[in-house]
């Protein structure tokens, strides 16, 4: 057996194990206190009829099906209405289309069949579903493409089945909305009406092992952001509960120009949408019921709008939290006997029963007017699944000049601001959302904020007018003023990391507006709030109890935090994120609340949450950590190959791994200092606006080293086992000739271009090398070729190359194992079709690999040893270092390109024309 590991090494790799299971903790944590996740359920009838899309359509027909999804016991099984297409995502299925589908046709059927009556001049709609077979296509960019190339097939038949002019409508599902986005570049663009995708990577994709993902995703980009594209397009992001993809990467990038020219780009959270209030998993994001309610209901009726302007109305209206101005409404006071409020009396109705107007007494300083209303709606905001109590207006009136009676003149006001806010009444001792059951619209209270106008004539007195209707017992409406001037803290990053700032509130405020312009929006960072009361919390028994809400200044994200108890509330958002343009600084939150005595909250404490914000950073750089084990074990090889260079006995694995750990200390600085730099934002790990984390370059740098370190070990054991077992059964064979040597890489070239992807031949290089390793170390019988003498060392010298090649061809595994894993789902599912010489059958990628695993095989030393040292070559890993630690991170990909050529330029230099019989080169 091998002999036990110097402490060192053995304490780094307990350290990195005790690292990975932290940051693993912290990031399932983070998820569950950030995103409380409140889905309902969704529930149908489904049933799929497969379509004959054929071979007549598409090449594809073989690979992929369509099928058209209908309501058992609700609708006719021939398409009847407008055509909607979705897409499913990686490793999905066409089945997912059931819940949005189920939705869509249980809102236009009021009972089986029959049409409800908000929709007597709407067509039904008839949703087809691609089935993908479960591809992988997160993993695989050609296989994104041949997916996009169906779904043109497909959208040509569904169109087919329609009148000329139908136009069709396209959700797309995590990678679907790739593939959704990709038909835009098509001749199909202007038969499409609207694009709505759900929790898709639009930024960055998800896992970056497939360098062609990068010419897709610039395609991708290039599309969205192209101002002569007029289709509406909306991203729907479930946030901080989507554990697949990271929500930051869901935002549409939108130019500022597009507000001017009309374009419709928008990103909707799903916390920010009326009646949803709840983060949605990756995965829930299709049957999430209140997410399904609102986007069918949406689909239902923008689907036969004329007009892009009428279709993005529909969808601000239901995604983004606003609604078309209503015309001026005209207030006399004739025939009304309005109620008159003292000054600082706040208007309180509960369950009015009649129609009203209120008068309250305008302040003499600058305010805003709050008001709140339940069960009914302002300015068409309510409720939507049930018809509004209540409607509300208001005006602000003054006295007539020259009289000092009744006489007024009013005037219809404009408010600002108008939302719906989670009631938290209603689940004030378990917070919103409720896991399991969440909330709805009906569960919701309407806020309206105006601004307060200040008149010079003190003289005329003035009022802000609530005028009232649609009464009948039910409802309530709350209302008062508020100061207009915000609290600005003037709080950094950097102090909250060290003590948090208390943020003391004004008296009796209904409302106060919290500005932190100094605290910077990015995926990375959590901040915790803590609310202080002056005595103990009742606030189950208050009007409003305390709410925060938090809406990102960039993106329509808001997060409402109940504030109700003495818990934190914590601050997270998606603006910006790792190897993304940064966003600028400022954070701005409002808290509502009715401030009565027996919820007197008196002060907040807001501070960096530094546990969750590790658990953030976690699950952004987890590919960085084979990135960087590739870096470190490329750094053994290097200082083996620099010796071997210079002519000198290259060390032993271990003790280049005993070296690395005393030099630890300087390499963890220099990777502080490095991150500290103000980089691009896609280069090294996207710290260079954020200096604070800093840190997380040596942590990370320390994980690798001890995860390389534990490997090794792994190694050394399988090296052991093999080499005994092989020494039972292995005898003396004679080296290949050059001849049978060309035969066999040919062979395998070949297999390579037809057969199987280039990964699959890179994994049984590894295999060669381990069983080479196995049977050459030292005490072990290894044969070697005659063609020269070697010196006594030869045997050690060659051993300790092909163990430092070993160990990095071990840590480039898991960059190539994705499309493993593709091309054993694509075999298993019978649809494997091999492109000749292209994509992964090109050879180029293994070959240098194939030649080093045979050569290495033949035990003889691994490169002649120079009669003159090239400097330039034996610096030559250099480059592959770079690629793995400045771009590693951001890109995997380049870590194994990066090491192929490296290793190609080795053998051509130093092997040469000795691999088929030659002498060597130069």
């Amino acid at each position: 057996m091998p002999r036990a590991p110097p402490l060192s090494l053995a304490l780094l790799g307990v350290a990195a194990f005790v690292i990975l299971h932290s940051l693993f903790r912290a990031a399932k944590n983070a998820t569950t206190m950030l995103a409380p996740q409140g889905c309902r359920m969704a529930y149908m009838s489904p049933s799929y009829l497969i379509q004959p899309l054929d071979a007549s359509w598409t090449p594809l027909a073989s690979r992929y099906s369509l099928s058209l999804y209908r309501e058992v016991g609700w609708e006719h099984t021939a398409p009847s209405g407008l055509p909607v297409l979705f897409l499913p995502g990686n490793a999905g299925s066409s089945h997912q289309v059931r819940s949005l589908a189920g939705s869509a046709a249980r809102q236009f059927y009021a009972s089986p069949y029959a049409e409800a009556p908000a929709f007597a001049d709407h067509a039904p709609l008839d949703f087809f579903a691609l089935e993908h077979n479960g591809d992988l296509s997160a993993l695989h960019a050609p296989t994104l493409r041949a997916e996009t190339t169906y779904a043109e097939a497909a959208a040509s038949y569904i169109l087919s089945l329609y009148p000329a002019d139908t136009p069709l409508l396209v959700v797309g599902h995590s990678m679907g909305g790739i593939v959704a986005a990709g038909l835009l570049r098509t001749t199909l663009a202007p038969r499409i009406s609207a694009l709505i995708t759900l929790s898709t990577p639009h930024r960055l994709p998800p896992a970056r092992f497939d360098a062609r993902f990068d010419a897709l995703y610039a395609q991708h980009l290039a599309t969205l952001s192209d101002p002569a594209l007029h289709t509406p397009i909306l991203s729907l992001c479930g946030g901080a509960a989507d554990a697949q993809v990271p929500a930051e990467t869901c935002v549409l990038p939108r130019p500022p120009s597009f507000d001017a020219l009309g374009v419709f780009r928008h990103t909707a959270f799903t916390t920010a949408i009326d009646g949803c209030w709840t983060a949605v998993g990756h995965d829930v994001a299709v049957w999430c019921d209140q997410l399904r309610w609102a986007l069918a209901r949406a689909l239902l009726e923008l689907a036969p709008l004329p007009n892009i302007t009428a279709r993005a109305d529909v969808l601000t209206t239901y995604f983004l939290s606003a609604r078309d101005r209503m015309a001026p409404r005209t207030l006399t006071l004739k025939d009304r006997s309005p109620r008159y409020y003292t000054p600082n009396q706040r208007l309180a109705l509960d369950k009015p029963a009649k129609n009203e107007l209120h008068m309250l007494p305008l302040p003499f300083e600058r305010a805003v007017f709050v008001m709140f209303l339940w069960d009914g709606s302002m300015r068409a905001i309510g409720p939507r699944r049930r018809e509004s109590l209540v409607t509300a207006w208001i005006h602000v009136c003054r006295q007539a000049p020259d009289t000092t009676g009744d006489s007024h003149e009013c005037a219809f006001k404009e408010p600002f601001h108008v939302r719906m806010l989670p009631d938290l009444r209603k689940f004030i001792k378990r917070g919103a959302p409720v896991a399991g059951r969440g909330v709805e619209d009906d569960n919701g209270v309407v806020v309206l904020e105006a601004d307060v106008p200040l008149f010079e004539d003190s003289t005329r007195p003035g009022w802000i007018a609530v005028e009232v209707e649609g009464t009948d017992g039910k409802g309530a409406i709350f209302a008062g003023f508020a100061p207009a001037a915000p609290i600005v803290v003037d709080a950094s990053v950097y102090s909250l990391l060290w003590r948090p700032a208390r943020i003391r509130l004004p008296p009796l405020a209904l409302r106060t507006e919290i500005r932190f312009p100094h605290l910077i929006e990015d995926a990375r960072l959590v901040y915790r709030i803590m609310p202080l009361f002056a005595h103990g919390a009742f606030c189950a028994f208050a009007r409003v109890p305390p709410l925060l809400a938090h809406t990102s200044q960039y993106t329509n994200e808001s997060y409402f935090h109940p504030l109700s108890i003495p818990q934190p509330a914590r601050l997270h958002s998606h603006t910006s994120g790792p190897f993304l343009p940064p966003a600028p600084p400022g954070l701005n939150v409002t808290l509502y609340a009715s401030s009565e005595p027996v919820c007197d909250l008196r002060a907040l404490e807001i501070r960096v949450d530094i546990g969750t914000s590790i658990g953030r950073i976690a699950a952004r750089y987890w590919m960085a950590v084979p990135a960087w084990g590739a870096g470190v074990a490329g750094y053994l090889l290097y200082g083996a190959w620099r010796a071997s260079e210079a002519g000198s006995p290259p060390p032993t694995t271990i003790s280049s791994l005993r070296t690395l750990t005393h030099r630890l200390p300087f390499f963890s600085f220099l990777s502080l200092v490095l991150a500290l730099l103000p980089l691009p934002p896609h280069a090294y790990l996207s710290t260079g606006t954020l200096p604070f984390l800093a840190p997380l370059a040596p942590l990370l740098l320390v994980l690798a080293t001890g995860l390389v370190c534990v490997s090794w070990g792994m190694l050394s054991l399988f090296i052991t086992l093999i080499g005994r077992i092989a020494a039972r059964y292995k005898d003396p064979a004679p080296p290949p000739s050059p001849r049978a040597t060309l035969t066999s890489l040919a062979a395998i070239t070949a297999l390579v271009a037809l057969l199987v992807p280039w990964q699959v031949a890179f994994l049984g290089c590894w295999a060669v090398q381990l069983y080479t390793c196995a049977i050459g170390r030292p005490g072990a019988r290894l044969p070697l070729e005659n063609d020269a003498t070697p010196p006594p060392s030869a045997p050690d010298a060659a051993y300790a190359l092909q163990t430092h090649f070993l160990l990095l061809s071990t840590w480039l595994l898991p960059l190539v194992a994705p499309m493993l894993a593709v091309y054993t789902r694509t075999v298993l599912g019978g649809a494997f079709r091999p492109t000749v010489l292209t994509g992964d059958h090109n050879p180029l990628p293994v070959l240098p690999w194939l030649v080093w695993a045979d050569w290495a095989g033949r035990g003889k030393p691994v490169f002649a040893t120079p009669a003159k040292p090239h400097p330039l070559l034996a610096h030559l890993p250099v480059f592959a270092l770079a690629a793995a630690f400045l771009y590693g991170a951001r890109s995997p990909h380049a870590v194994y390109t990066a090491w192929t050529l490296v290793v190609a330029a080795m053998l051509g230099v130093r092997v040469g024309a000795r691999y088929w019989g030659g002498r060597a080169w130069a």
